[in-house]
C-alpha cells in the first residue's frame, strides 16, 4: 500500500482501477449511496455495509463455478471445498458448470453461450 494512504483509500483506489474511472468519482458515488440509504458510512477502521430496502430479504442465488481444467477443483480442494461450504450456510446453492474454460478453449463466444445456459444468478 503507497506511504499516506488509509484502508479506505486503498479500496477506493483498487475499486477505481477495477472500473477504470478515477477515485474521486469512485469516492462520489460511494458518498451519493450513503445519502441515499444504500449504504452505511463506515466507522473508523472498518468497512461500509450495503443496507436493503426495508422489508426486502437477500435472496439466496444459484451460483455457477467455471472452473480453469478440470483438475484445478482437486488441487484447490481446501480452498474449494471452503468456498462451497461458506456459500452453502449463507443459504445459496453451488453447482459446477458442464464444462471448464479448456474445454471450451477459452473462447469468449462460447463461454458467453455457455454462461447463459446455467441458469445461475452468480
Amino acid at each position: 500500500m503507497p506511504r499516506g494512504l488509509g484502508r479506505a483509500d486503498a479500496r477506493g483506489s483498487r475499486l477505481a482501477v477495477e472500473l477504470g474511472v478515477g477515485r474521486d468519482t469512485v469516492e462520489a458515488a460511494l458518498r451519493l449511496l450513503e445519502q441515499v440509504g444504500m449504504l452505511v458510512p463506515p466507522g473508523a477502521g472498518r468497512r461500509r455495509r450495503i443496507v436493503l430496502p426495508d422489508g426486502k430479504a437477500a435472496r439466496p442465488l444459484r451460483v455457477a463455478i467455471l472452473d480453469i481444467d478440470p483438475q484445478s477443483v482437486a488441487l484447490a480442494d481446501g480452498y474449494v471445498a471452503d468456498l462451497l461450504h461458506r456459500l452453502g450456510e449463507a443459504g445459496h446453492s453451488v453447482f459446477f458448470a458442464d464444462k471448464c474454460l479448456q474445454e471450451l478453449p477459452m473462447n469468449v463466444g462460447r463461454v458467453a453461450r455457455l454462461v447463459r445456459q446455467t441458469g445461475a444468478d452468480a
